[in-house]
């Protein structure tokens, strides 16, 4: 088995956190060796007043400094630490700045999380720590959920498929800000929780009914601290508890004064304020549910990060992570009224042309999934208006959350589903001009091979499969099982083959 010392650093709104381990080629994927964590004042810098100052900045370096020692007896340099930053870097108006003091002063490149990717690094940790409940989970409608200083993340989950992926600006160093701003009375701080996670919980309803969630996996310190404390089942790498006992422990706790948590859990002062709020806010997500079991993960979103990085050497990781993301994007198409089986019919054309042709094009696997995704999707914007639904369905799609797809992708995406029909880019499309170069050239080719697989279901009658193709001289030839109904679309087929011509570099010809 061979093992890679590596460490994840951790910018939260709270703290700043490292996380040391080996990873594994094993079926241990990863040992940890280290989990440090130090206080900062950065969220309740930028929630309240939009930016990261300089005492925090300074803070923020020294405790930096204090990690790099640590990581040089492991023998890590800081090009090879992970450094991310979530919710409260990400909002800062001068996080560029503070990127660029970081690296300046202490060698750190930081890398500021999307809202999804998070989601993404959540769902690796839960999946790894919930490996033994895989089958229950499975069989059930679940939420998981954590909430963080400026942030809630919730992926809802039906019967092991993603359903649903959010990131909320419901976080509990928010709600610490707003209850400084009313009488702090207990009646108004659940007010004010009731209030927001009501908000959220219409929007989520609109996707997956609440009262259908039987299961509910919550991440974060908060809940961690809950069940290390209150005896609750531990079952090595997650804890079980009926959601009445985590409601009762979760209230029991909130009621502790800052400085009882502060004696009681050995945490800061900080830690003791948000940990109050933090349970409050989970509480009354759970009552929206109709769940009879809570679990707890002993890991959080570093793990996550961790496991990421090993996806490549874990094939089944992989598919299962690539099945989440397609059902993911197909529940957006079901939100919006798409129709399925052209959809299907599309994507599988889609997929058999993006192989077949891949002595021309290229691309990764990962170019893969975003021509499978742009497939099931090109016509999502007919629930707008079918004229120009073009148009519509790159609004809607980049408008969006698609699990474990970045911000970039996700533009990538629209513009692919833009430009499966009429005219191509042009200087006045912001989206495709938003990307750099090479991404514009991806965008060109899979959406030259969407227009084929598109135009080859022309009727919707999911009549004709694509089978081959080869190269002959200056000519890409394709082949389809059915000649007769293709001979109807002949006309059809050669006015969508303009952008594979100008990309490509070959005539067309589909037999």
């Amino acid at each position: 088995m061979m093992q890679k010392t590596t460490a994840v650093l951790e910018i939260g709104s709270s703290g700043i956190r490292l996380l040391i381990a080996n990873i594994n080629t094993g079926t241990e994927l990863f040992d940890i060796l280290e989990n440090e964590s130090k206080p900062t004042m950065l969220g309740s810098d930028v929630f309240l007043h939009g930016m990261v100052s300089l005492p925090v900045i300074n803070e923020c370096v020294e405790t930096l400094h204090v990690y790099k020692e640590l990581l040089q007896s492991y023998g890590l340099h800081v090009r090879q630490v992970h450094v991310i930053a979530t919710s409260a870097l990400r909002e800062a108006s001068n996080k560029d700045n503070f990127v660029d003091i970081v690296l300046m002063r202490t060698g750190f490149k930081i890398k500021i999380l999307e809202d999804l990717e998070e989601n993404h690094y959540m769902y690796f940790a839960v999946m790894h720590a919930l490996t033994r409940e895989s089958e229950n989970l499975t069989a059930k409608n679940a939420m998981v959920i954590e909430t963080g200083g400026g942030s809630t993340e919730i992926l809802l989950i039906k019967k092991g498929q993603i359903e649903a992926v959010h990131s909320f600006q419901l976080g509990t160093i928010r709600i610490a800000s707003a209850v400084q701003a009313v009488d702090g009375f207990p009646e108004s701080i659940n007010r004010i929780i009731q209030d927001q996670v009501s908000t959220i919980v219409s929007k989520l309803n609109a996707e997956l009914p609440l009262q259908s969630i039987e299961h509910v996996i919550i991440m974060g310190s908060d809940a961690r601290l809950l069940a290390s404390t209150e005896h609750v089942d531990f079952y090595d790498t997650y804890w079980k508890l009926t959601t009445q006992e985590f409601i009762t422990n979760s209230e029991k706790l909130a009621q502790y004064s800052e400085m009882q948590c502060i004696q009681q859990f050995d945490i800061d002062a900080c830690d003791a304020v948000t940990m109050r709020y933090g349970l409050l806010i989970l509480r009354e997500f759970i009552r929206h549910t109709h769940a009879d079991t809570v679990f707890i993960p002993v890991y959080s979103m570093r793990e996550g990060f961790l496991l990421s990085l090993v996806v490549s050497e874990k094939n089944k990781i992989q598919n299962e992570l690539k099945k989440h993301i397609v059902a993911s994007a197909r529940s957006i198409g079901k939100k919006f009224h798409f129709d399925e089986n052209h959809a299907n019919w599309v994507r599988k054309n889609m997929l058999k042309l993006f192989d077949s042709l891949e002595f021309i094009h290229h691309l990764s696997k990962r170019d893969r999934l975003l021509a499978e995704i742009a497939a099931l999707l090109h016509d999502i914007g007919v629930y707008i208006r079918s004229g120009s639904h073009h148009k519509h369905s790159e609004y809607i799609i980049s408008n969006s959350e698609i699990f474990s797809i970045s911000n970039e992708e996700r533009i990538m995406i629209a513009c692919i589903a833009r430009y499966h029909r009429k005219g191509g880019p042009n200087p006045s499309h912001a989206n495709f001009m938003y990307l750099d170069k090479a991404d514009r050239i991806r965008v060109l080719k899979l959406s030259a091979l969407l227009r084929i697989a598109d135009v080859l279901d022309h009727n919707h009658n999911q009549s004709i499969r694509v089978v081959s193709a080869e190269r002959k001289s200056n000519t890409i030839i394709i082949y389809t099982d059915n000649p007769y109904e293709l001979s109807l679309l002949k006309q059809d087929i050669e006015k969508k083959a303009d952008i594979f011509e100008y990309v490509y570099g070959y005539s067309l010809t589909v037999v």
